[in-house]
């Protein structure tokens, strides 16, 4: 099984989400692959379906991941989705059709629509 380190890591100026096999008998956790974020990363959340991850980032966005469902390895999408100061958190409704945001430095809640097929989150006006 394979999961992503909810801590990223600094490397010179960059910063990147571990990748990383857990062993299922001594759980002791071994990195595979990293990816690149845009910035400090506040929080990351699994879609309800867990094909995408999405990276909250200090800098007002949100970097969306495809996830390979046999190994685990991120793939940027090349997708930024622009939120609210210092976005915290995020969780998606019951039904998987809608995201919620909190961003604490406008203490707003940002609601967008989800697209399963593609990832992709739409700020809801």
């Amino acid at each position: 099984m394979s999961i992503p380190n909810t801590d990223p890591v600094q490397y010179k100026d960059q910063y990147y989400i571990d990748v990383a096999d857990m062993d299922g008998t001594t759980g002791a956790l071994a990195k595979t692959s990293s990816c690149e974020v845009s910035g400090t990363i506040m929080s990351i959340r699994f879609s309800p379906d867990g094909s995408y991850l999405y990276a909250l980032s200090f800098n007002s966005v949100i970097q969306i991941f495809s996830v390979d469902a046999s190994t685990g390895a991120l793939a940027d999408t090349g997708s930024i989705v622009a939120t609210g100061l210092a976005p915290q958190d995020m969780v998606f409704d019951p039904t998987g059709s809608f995201a919620y945001v909190c961003c604490s430095n406008d203490s707003t809640l940002y609601s967008y629509s989800y697209d399963s097929a593609t990832g992709l989150i739409s700020q809801v006006s």
